[in-house]
C-alpha cells in the first residue's frame, strides 16, 4: 500500500520575501475596478512583511556572527539568545505599529469611496462583496516556540553547528511568519467589520433617498406639510 506524508509546510518569512508585492500603497485595492480577494490578501501580506524586513536583516547578521566556521564563545551564545529575543520582540512592535497604522488609513479610504461612489453611481451596489473571501484567510496561529541553545549545544563540530543553526534559523523564520500571518488576520478582521458597517449605511442612506425622491423629495414635504 502507498503511503502518503501529510507533514504540514514550515511557514517561511524568508521564502515569501520575493512572493509578497511591494505596493506602494497597500489598501489601493479599496479603490481599484476589479480588485479580488487574492490581490487584496496579497498586498496586505506584503505591507506586513516590509514592516519586518529590518528584523529579518538582523537576525541575519547575528546567525552570520555564529558561523559554523567560526570560534564560539559562552558569552557570544548568550548574548546571541538575547539579541534574539529583543528582535523577536520588535517583529511584534513593528507589526502591531504597521496594522494600527493600515487600519487607520483603511477607515478614511472607505469614508472617500463611500463618497465617492455615492456621487457617481448611487443606483449600484457597493462594490464590497468581493473582499469577503479574505474571511478564510484570517487564520489566527499560535506562536511556534524558538529555542534557545546554550554553548555546549553550538562548541561541536563545524558540520553538527551549521545543522542545529540551521534548525534555530528555521524555528526564527517560522516565528516570523507566523506573526507576519497573524497580523495579516487582524487586518482582514478589521476590514470586514468596515465592509459590514459601510454595506449597512450605505442600504440605510439608499432606501432614505429613495423614500424621499418618490415623495418629492425633503423640500417638498416640508411646503406640502399641513403643519
Amino acid at each position: 500500500m502507498a503511503r502518503f506524508s501529510f507533514k504540514r509546510k514550515r511557514l517561511s518569512f524568508s521564502e515569501m520575501t520575493n512572493r509578497v508585492p511591494a505596493a506602494v500603497d497597500p489598501l489601493d485595492f479599496l479603490g481599484a475596478g476589479r480588485t479580488g480577494s487574492r490581490d487584496a490578501f496579497a498586498q496586505i501580506h506584503g505591507a506586513v512583511h516590509g514592516a519586518l524586513s529590518e528584523v529579518e536583516r538582523s537576525i541575519s547578521s547575528l546567525f552570520e556572527r555564529l558561523r559554523p566556521d567560526g570560534n564560539i564563545s559562552d558569552r557570544m551564545v548568550l548574548e546571541a539568545n538575547a539579541e534574539l529575543r529583543t528582535e523577536l520582540a520588535r517583529a511584534n512592535t513593528f507589526a502591531d505599529v504597521k496594522r494600527d497604522e493600515m487600519l487607520i488609513s483603511m477607515s478614511s479610504k472607505l469614508e472617500s469611496l463611500f463618497i465617492q461612489r455615492l456621487v457617481v453611481a448611487p443606483e449600484e451596489e457597493p462594490p464590497v462583496r468581493r473582499w469577503t473571501a479574505l474571511a478564510d484567510r484570517a487564520i489566527r496561529r499560535d506562536l511556534p516556540m524558538v529555542s534557545e541553545p546554550n554553548h555546549s549545544n553550538l562548541d561541536v563540530s563545524p558540520n553538527d553547528r551549521k545543522k542545529r543553526l540551521n534548525k534555530w534559523k528555521g524555528e526564527t523564520d517560522e516565528y516570523l511568519e507566523t506573526v507576519c500571518l497573524n497580523h495579516v488576520g487582524e487586518v482582514i478582521n478589521g476590514l470586514l467589520e468596515e465592509l459590514t458597517e459601510y454595506s449597512a449605511s450605505w442600504t440605510d442612506l439608499i432606501v432614505d433617498l429613495r423614500r424621499l425622491s418618490s415623495s418629492g423629495g425633503r423640500l417638498f414635504q416640508e411646503v406640502t406639510d399641513a403643519e
